[in-house]
């Protein structure tokens, strides 16, 4: 176990840089998805080795930074085609496959989201979105040498809000998720139960 942890920490350590390098190009370049995938992956390796290696504290910090991350990535919730107004409401279907060092999860979630009044926002106008969203996940993949499995479900309920120029202004996200990782070859099935609490906050 030393020498798995020694892994991980060179390992780790090699990644922040990574996405230490990737944030400071983000800012340069806001609407490129491409660097903001790239620092996702690296955040969900890193979570992942975390729950192989039974680190919970360090797991639960790097799941917050990926579940942030994310939003910023899926831009969530999905917006209409004909824009947004007071009172309306539609439906739909997102799926995303994360691939990691050696993992591939898909995650598939449907969403509800209604829109409230406009309201004032640190002194934006904005609309505010509600989000119950229902999802699975699935994948697979090699950690350490070991095959395995992961399956399960969560829920997720958000609020996001659009100023009346189209800007994202910020929102709060808090989900659950409940899943088991199979480990074939020691005929394991380890049971993982993960909340987190998100706060996006827009400072311009």
């Amino acid at each position: 176990m030393d020498e798995l942890l020694r892994d991980f920490l060179t390992e780790t350590n090699e990644s922040i840089d990574v996405v230490d390098v990737e944030l400071v190009r983000f800012e340069q370049e806001p609407n490129n998805a491409q660097i903001l995938g790239r620092i996702f992956r690296l955040v969900h390796t890193i979570k992942g080795t975390c729950g192989f290696l039974s680190l919970p504290r360090l797991e639960a910090l790097t799941h917050a930074a990926e579940t942030l991350i994310g939003n910023f990535r899926d831009f969530f919730p999905r917006v209409p085609a004909g824009g947004l107004a007071p009172d309306a409401k539609w439906t739909d279907t997102t799926s995303v496959t994360d691939q990691g060092a050696g993992s591939s999860v898909t995650v598939t979630s449907l969403n509800h989201t209604s829109v409230g009044r406009w309201a004032d926002r640190d002194g934006t106008r904005c609309l505010e979105l509600d989000v119950q969203s229902t999802f699975t996940l699935s994948g697979n993949g090699q950690q350490n040498g070991q095959n395995f499995t992961l399956a399960g479900s969560g829920v997720r309920n958000g609020v996001d809000y659009v100023s009346v120029d189209g800007r994202y202004v910020g929102g709060t996200a808090g989900d659950s998720t409940s899943y088991t990782v199979s480990l074939q070859a020691l005929g394991q099935v380890v049971p993982v139960v993960q909340t987190t609490q998100t706060t996006i906050v827009v400072i311009r």
